[in-house]
């Protein structure tokens, strides 16, 4: 019997399809053990006691793939405390997860944000920088908000290449709270308020 001479594709071909078995196999055998999860359940456990730490209805923030992803799973899979809402800071500067966070998620409602989706499209207000007016005291944030908001020419300032940018006047700002409902949630300690409380 003779064996003809392979072609340089054909041998090619052969080499190819090999290395794209054997590589891959190579891989899985040395370092399955390495990688494999079976019987590890530290990101699931975490997960559940994360969640089940919660008040009902709250909101979780976790900023990256690691905090978030065992939490989605837990929630989506094994159906655990869906009235928790998860937002991920790293992905909150995106106009499409903004939107998505608008909508009911499981049993969570969504989240109410005051700005309106041709404030947030990307594109617009991706960055807000600070410019100092000089202003005394601190702000209500939701005033600050509503200004970095504002469409008004007087809401803005000039860049050096001219254009208009929406920005923020002050770093002292307020967020109005109620002393008597975050003693009453046990939001705040009795005896812990400062005297303005």
């Amino acid at each position: 019997m003779v064996i003809e001479k392979l072609s340089p594709t054909v041998a090619s071909a052969g080499i190819t399809l090999i290395c794209l078995a054997a590589v891959p196999g190579l891989m899985a055998k040395e370092g399955w053990d390495d990688h494999n999860r079976a019987g590890r359940y530290t990101s699931r456990d975490f997960a559940y006691n994360y969640l089940n730490s919660c008040a009902p209805n709250a909101i979780i923030f976790t900023n990256g793939d690691n905090d978030t992803f065992p939490l989605w799973y837990i929630q989506e899979v094994e159906g655990v405390r869906t009235d928790v809402r998860v937002i991920n800071l790293s992905l909150l500067n995106t106009d499409w997860y903004i939107e998505q966070m608008r909508h009911k998620a499981y049993d969570s409602d969504p989240i109410p944000f005051s700005l309106t989706y041709d404030k947030i499209i990307q594109g617009t207000r991706d960055y807000v920088p600070f410019y100092d007016r000089g202003l005394k005291g601190y702000t209500d944030l939701k005033q600050i908000v509503d200004f970095i908001a504002s469409d008004d020419p007087e809401a803005k300032a000039r860049t050096q290449g001219g254009n208009e940018i929406n920005y923020y006047p002050t770093k002292q700002f307020s967020i109005p709270v109620d002393p008597a409902v975050v003693l009453q949630n046990g939001t705040v300690a009795p005896g812990r308020c400062r005297q303005d409380c």
